[in-house]
């Protein structure tokens, strides 16, 4: 099933690298705007809903009583997430650069 890995549910795990592969599996997924609504309505304090874990939920769920919509706070999230990568990639590049000149220097 969806979320079930080595026998322990996906989205609700307390290991990190899990929260992330959990928050991946959101950002494809075609109800990650009805599934961030359930939490929200339910009030569920654990696990990972619409690819917001508790803390970042509590803070969506204040935006949202002030009027911001779902949709647009799910897009922030998701410019956001292509911004790290972006900028993820940029210092992965930077370092190979660096390691290429510290490397040509030595020759």
């Amino acid at each position: 099933a969806l979320g079930q890995e080595g026998g322990g549910d996906l989205f609700y795990s307390e290991l990190g690298e899990d929260t992330e592969k959990a928050k991946a599996v959101c950002r494809g997924c075609l109800v990650r705007l009805e599934c961030l609504e359930y939490a929200l309505e339910i009030n569920d304090q654990e696990g990972i809903f619409g690819g917001f874990s508790e803390r970042p939920r509590r803070r969506v769920a204040r935006q949202h009583r002030a009027g911001r919509s779902l949709e647009d706070i799910i897009a922030e999230d998701e410019a956001q997430y292509f911004a790290r990568i972006e900028r993820s990639g940029d210092l992965a590049e930077a370092a190979a650069r660096r390691l290429r000149d510290v490397r040509e220097s030595h020759v």
